[in-house]
């Protein structure tokens, strides 16, 4: 059950003039309270399939997105379960062939012996190419071909206790790659997983407790 959620729009972007905010939008529950929650379980979930052709790749974009997740969770004070305890449950209760639900990830939690389990989910992850006129300091130019990539995160913390959603963000992320197999994979976790909360709030210079996702001052000068 989702239940209340209230909205909070990120204000905290880079100063630069035309760079996309570090912070993606992000909802949370009126209850929720970082502080009980010591370990977490964090789960990826590729909701476009494993192409034959590519494997790899996919395989690839999940872990970077897991590492994205994982890192920023442990700077923010949070236990994260290790990932060989994560595959032998999944691979006992089949957790994501069963829909990876929000009842499924606390069932997890619990085998888990965690507090919450974030679920993460790739929804998009789409690449393509497009011929441009590049123009040279001498005057020349000529055609060149620009790989592109989009990719979606979404995310959710479910409590375990409840099964209940805590908080859920979701961003998507688009721009030229290096080439075909290329992806945004990691630039959209990390604004998705800069909107986690932090367990414990950090102090300014003046010794004041400020949510680094709604500050821009206390984002940029801490």
């Amino acid at each position: 059950m989702l239940g209340v959620l209230r909205l909070i729009l990120v204000v905290a972007s880079i100063t630069m003039s035309g760079c996309s905010p570090m912070v993606a939008e992000f909802s949370e529950s009126r209850s929720f309270q970082p502080q009980t929650i010591e370990k977490i379980a964090v789960v990826v979930v590729n909701e476009l399939g494993v192409p034959k052709r590519n494997v790899k790749v996919v395989d690839s974009c999940a872990a970077r997105v897991e590492d994205v997740f994982i890192r920023d969770l442990i700077s923010k004070g949070y236990r994260v379960a290790t990932r060989s305890d994560k595959q032998f449950v999944l691979a006992e209760i089949d957790f994501q062939q069963s829909g990876a639900t929000e009842v499924g990830a606390a069932e997890l939690g619990r085998m888990l012996n965690v507090s919450a389990v974030v679920l993460v989910r790739i929804n998009e992850n789409k690449n393509w190419s497009e011929m441009v006129r590049v123009k040279y300091s001498d005057g020349t130019s000529k055609n060149e071909r620009v790989y592109k990539a989009r990719t979606t995160i979404a995310a959710r913390l479910v409590s375990v206790e409840q099964a209940e959603v805590l908080w859920v963000s979701s961003r998507t992320e688009m721009g030229n790659v290096e080439g075909p197999d290329g992806n945004m994979a990691r630039e959209a976790a990390s604004r998705v997983a800069a909107a986690f909360p932090y367990r414990e709030l950090p102090l300014d210079k003046e010794g004041n407790p400020y949510d680094p996702r709604l500050n821009p001052k206390g984002l940029f000068n801490p």
